[in-house]
C-alpha cells in the first residue's frame, strides 16, 4: 500500500537521526574517558598509595583537573557544532523528500519543491540551541570539577591514602557519563527539530495548506507524548507538553530528554487517507 511505503520513509528518517544522536553521545563519550584517564593520571603521578593529600597537593590537582575539564568542553563544542551541522542537513533534505514522497503517493499528482538550506542554518533557534549546549557543558565540567574537589577535600580532613581518594574520584566522575549521553542526544535532537521546523516552515511558502503533525515513533507509551500522536497544528502553532505538574508549550519534537518524537510535514489529503488505512488513531485536536 502507498500509506506503507510513507510510513517506512518515515521510520527511515528516524533511523538516520538515531544514527546522528548516538554517534555524536559516543564521540562526546570517548572525550569524557579521556578526560577521566587524565585526571586519574595525574592524580596519580602527585602521590604515592601511603601518601595523605596536602592542602599544596589538592590545589596541583585541581589546577589540572581544570585544565583537562576545560580540553573537554573545547572537544564537545566542536563535536556539537557538527553534529548540529548535520542535523540541519538532514533535516532540509528529509523534509522535502518526505513532502514529495508524500504528495506523490496520496495526491494525484508530486509536488515539485525546492527547499532554501541557508534559511534553516541561520534560523537564529540555531544559535540559541548552540548556546544552550555550551553553557550545559560547561556546568557539566564545574560539575565534575566540584566532585572532584569534594572528593580531594574530604579525603585530605580524613587522612584517607591517596588510592582511596583516586579510587573515589574515579567513580564520581564515571557516575556523570548518563548525564553527558542524555545531555549530547537530547541537545542533538533538539538541534534536528529546530531545522526540521523550519524546513516545514520554507515548505509552507509553496504548498497551500501544509501543517505539521506529532509523531511518535517508539512502541514505548510515554506519558508525555503518546496522546500527541498525529495532532496537528499550523506552522505557528504549539503543543502543550505536561511532565508532572509543569506545562510547557513546543513548537516541535522533542518535548523531553531523551524523546524519540518527530514533527513532519502534513496535508489535511493525506491525514485522512492515513487514518482510513488504519495508521493514525484519533485523537484530540484541542490542547493548544
Amino acid at each position: 500500500m502507498p500509506a506503507r511505503t510513507l510510513l517506512a520513509t518515515l521510520r527511515d528518517h528516524s533511523k538516520q537521526v538515531a544514527k546522528l544522536e548516538t554517534a555524536t553521545a559516543d564521540d562526546f563519550l570517548k572525550a569524557l574517558k579521556q578526560t577521566e584517564a587524565e585526571i586519574v593520571g595525574r592524580l596519580y603521578a602527585v602521590t604515592d598509595s601511603d601518601t595523605a593529600f596536602s592542602t599544596f597537593t589538592l590545589q596541583r590537582v585541581l589546577a589540572e583537573v581544570k585544565a583537562a575539564i576545560g580540553t573537554l568542553e573545547a572537544k564537545a563544542g566542536d563535536i556539537y557544532g557538527v553534529a548540529q551541522q548535520d542535523a540541519i542537513d538532514l533535516a532540509v533534505e528529509q523534509v522535502s523528500s518526505e513532502i514529495t514522497r508524500a504528495s506523490s503517493l496520496l495526491d494525484d499528482a508530486p509536488l515539485n519543491l525546492s527547499l532554501d538550506a541557508a534559511a534553516g542554518m541561520s534560523d537564529p533557534a540555531q544559535a540559541l540551541l548552540a548556546n544552550h549546549f555550551e553553557s550545559s557543558v560547561q556546568r557539566y565540567g564545574l560539575d565534575v570539577l566540584n566532585q572532584v574537589r569534594r572528593k580531594v577535600q574530604i579525603g585530605m580532613i580524613t587522612g584517607d591514602p591517596s588510592r582511596q581518594v583516586v579510587n573515589e574520584v574515579q567513580r564520581a566522575i564515571v557516575g556523570t557519563r548518563p548525564q553527558a549521553e542524555q545531555l549530547v542526544r537530547t541537545e542533538t535532537s533538539s538541534a534536528y527539530g529546530a531545522a526540521q521546523h523550519r524546513s516545514i516552515a520554507e515548505a509552507a511558502k509553496q504548498v497551500p495548506g501544509l501543517k505539521k503533525m506529532w509523531v511518535h515513533q517508539s512502541s514505548y507509551k510515554c506519558d508525555v507524548c503518546i496522546d500527541l500522536d498525529g495532532t496537528e497544528r499550523p506552522i505557528d502553532g504549539t503543543w502543550t507538553i505536561k511532565i508532572g505538574k509543569k506545562t510547557k508549550k513546543v513548537a516541535h519534537a522533542p518535548a523531553h530528554p531523551n524523546c524519540t518524537c518527530r514533527v513532519i510535514a502534513i496535508k489535511p489529503s493525506w491525514k485522512d487517507k492515513l487514518k482510513g488505512l488504519g495508521y493514525l488513531d484519533s485523537v484530540d485536536e484541542d490542547g493548544e
